[in-house]
Formats: C-alpha cells, sequence, structure tokens
C-alpha cells in the first residue's frame, strides 16, 4: 500500500483501476447469478439502485415474471436481471425462488390424479356390482334394472372424469395465450411512449426555430431601415 501511494498520479490510478476491476469480477453475475421470479399478484417497480430514492427503471414489471439473481447484499434490496438484459435494483419481499405458475399447475395434476383415481375406484366398484348383478340375473328382473342404471351412472362419472381432465389442459392453453397476449400489451404501450416522446422533441425543435427566427428579424429590421432614409435624402 506504501508503494502504491508513492507512485506517480497516472500509475497510481491505473493500478487503482486494475484492483477495482478485480474486485468486480469476484462479484461478477457469473460467479452469483440465479434465477428467480415475481411473487404474485402485483406489479413492482425495477429501481437504478437499493433505495426508493433511485429513479425508476421499469414499473411494469409483472406477476411471474423471471429474473436473474445478481447480487443479494445485507438489506432490503436485491440487484437483478430481466431476460431483455435490463439490470436494476427490486426489494427482496417482491422475488421468490419457484414460479408463480408451477403452484397451479402442481394443483391441476392433483386434481388429474384425484379424478383418474375415482374413475378407477368406480371401476372396482362396478366391477364388484356387476359380478352381482351376474349373480342375481336369474332372480330378479328388478336387479337386471338396477344394473343398467348403475351402469349408465358409471358412464356418465368417467365422462365427467374425461371432462375435468380437458378442463385442466384447456385452462393451462388459455393460461399461456393470456401471457403472450400481456406480453404484447407491454410491447404496444412501450412502442406508444416512445412515439409520444418522438412528437413531444419535434414539437419542441419546431418552436426553438420559430423563436431563433423572430430573434433574427428583430435584429436585421433595425439594421435595414436607416439605409432607406439615406437613399430617401439621395434622391
Amino acid at each position: 500500500m506504501k508503494n502504491i501511494i508513492s507512485m506517480p498520479l497516472p500509475l497510481k490510478t491505473l493500478v487503482l483501476s486494475v484492483l477495482f476491476g478485480v474486485c468486480l469480477l469476484a462479484k461478477s453475475p457469473l460467479a452469483y447469478s440465479q434465477t428467480r421470479y415475481v411473487t404474485d399478484n402485483m406489479m413492482i417497480s425495477m429501481r437504478s439502485g437499493p433505495g426508493n430514492e433511485f429513479r425508476i427503471i421499469n414499473s411494469r414489471i409483472k406477476t411471474g415474471t423471471q429474473l436473474t439473481l445478481i447480487d443479494s447484499p445485507q438489506g432490503d434490496w436485491s440487484k437483478v436481471k430481466t431476460v431483455n438484459g435490463s439490470e436494476g435494483w427490486i426489494r427482496k419481499q417482491y422475488i421468490q425462488t419457484q414460479p408463480v405458475a408451477k403452484i397451479l399447475l402442481e394443483q391441476a395434476q392433483s386434481q388429474r390424479t384425484a379424478a383418474e383415481q375415482k374413475a378407477t375406484e368406480l371401476e372396482q366398484q362396478f366391477a364388484v356390482l356387476q359380478q352381482q348383478h351376474a349373480d342375481l340375473l336369474g332372480a330378479s328382473e328388478n336387479t337386471k334394472s338396477a344394473h343398467t342404471q348403475l351402469n349408465t351412472e358409471y358412464q356418465n362419472l368417467k365422462i365427467l372424469s374425461e371432462d375435468a381432465v380437458n378442463l385442466s389442459q384447456r385452462y393451462q392453453s388459455l393460461l399461456a395465450e393470456h401471457e403472450i397476449l400481456m406480453t404484447k400489451h407491454d410491447a404496444l404501450t412501450a412502442e406508444n411512449d416512445r412515439l409520444r416522446s418522438d412528437q413531444t422533441i419535434s414539437h419542441g425543435l419546431y418552436a426553438i426555430a420559430l423563436l431563433l427566427g423572430g430573434m433574427l428579424l428583430a435584429i436585421l429590421l433595425p439594421l435595414l431601415k436607416p439605409q432607406r432614409r439615406y437613399a430617401d435624402q439621395i434622391l
């Protein structure tokens, strides 16, 4: 450290820059990057620094957005990066390690498993009833009628079980379509904001041009009037 202090200023600056770069590499995203997801039912803001006093980089980060964790120091903020490369700081309470959609998928799979188990149980019950019906078929016509009714109920329950599975698949498909529509909506909103900004700049430039033209006329008109009076005296 004493040798660095005694160095000339340009060389000292170079050495300190190299040391600073080594420290940054030690905490680079490659050494720390982990995947995180925005928690459920909210839109959160990404800021340029770890605090509310820093400017907002992105205020439309929606539920389920996948993020890469770059740094998570002590405190309430974590540095993250979006899939499109934007980096910023988000409060730790708004991110989690698992995607929200996974919970919905697990629930749908659990419901499907329960429906399949129920169908299996009904099939077993129906097989028992079929055997009982075969034993009693010659004894009573009423037993045959009861068997037919149970068979119809079984078919209806089987259809309901299949419909439950189809509804679960349809729900997942609609959820994916919803995510695509939300992404397109965000892209259109960003493009609209950009066009409004360009229009504002164009109006500002036009106003500046008019102001400069007026100033130029104000300077030139007094210079032209004395020349005309001198020409009139000569005539």
